[in-house]
């Protein structure tokens, strides 16, 4: 059960990544426009600063230092937004980078359960052979009347205790008494007593 909430939260958390991945590569994209746009704004200004110095009427210094002025908002406007955008991108990638360390400790863990579980089953399905080995080896060493019949109790009552210990004379399951001459027949193994 661990496992699969573990696999859900990776493939969540992959999902956002995808996610974040496509905002990113839009934020750098609207990254670079504003960059160009900056670069054309600054661009501009320069170019409007060297003619005001050339300028000698009046309208045109005019015109020009109004230009200026929108050229510098233009140009402050833009650096504003570059500098929101970097923070959003920088946000983003380290999202992005929370959730790869997620995914790649949480893979890890899966795997370290895993491996766990994989040696637990290799020792437990050891100790079931060996268990199983020892059962075939006591019923060839039994008389093949009791091993046949012992099979077959086996088989209709697996887990509900086919068989029951005689303990000081008394069956260790229903807790009768069991006179001494049956008692030495099932000891000697000439009688299977049901």
């Amino acid at each position: 059960m661990e496992i699969i909430n573990i696999k859900q939260q990776i493939n969540s958390k992959s999902e956002e990544n995808t996610e974040k991945k496509s905002q990113l590569a839009a934020f750098q994209n609207q990254l670079n426009i504003f960059e160009k746009d900056l670069f054309s704004s600054e661009t501009q200004l320069e170019k409007s600063n060297k003619h005001l110095l050339d300028a000698t009427v009046q309208k045109q210094v005019e015109l020009l230092e109004q230009e200026i002025s929108t050229s510098q908002k233009n140009i402050e406007r833009l650096e504003n937004e570059i500098l929101e955008l970097m923070d959003k991108v920088e946000n983003i990638e380290v999202e992005i980078l929370d959730n790869t360390n997620f995914i790649n400790g949480a893979s890890s863990t899966i795997d370290d359960i895993t491996r766990e579980v994989e040696s637990t089953v290799i020792q437990e399905e050891k100790e079931i052979k060996q268990y199983e080995q020892r059962i075939e080896l006591l019923l060839n060493a039994t008389n093949s009347e009791f091993a046949n019949v012992f099979t077959e109790i086996n088989k209709k009552l697996r887990f509900n205790n086919p068989l029951a210990f005689i303990k000081n004379s008394t069956c260790g399951q229903c807790r009768f008494s069991i006179d001494q001459m049956t008692l030495n027949e099932i000891e000697q193994h000439f009688l299977l007593q049901t």
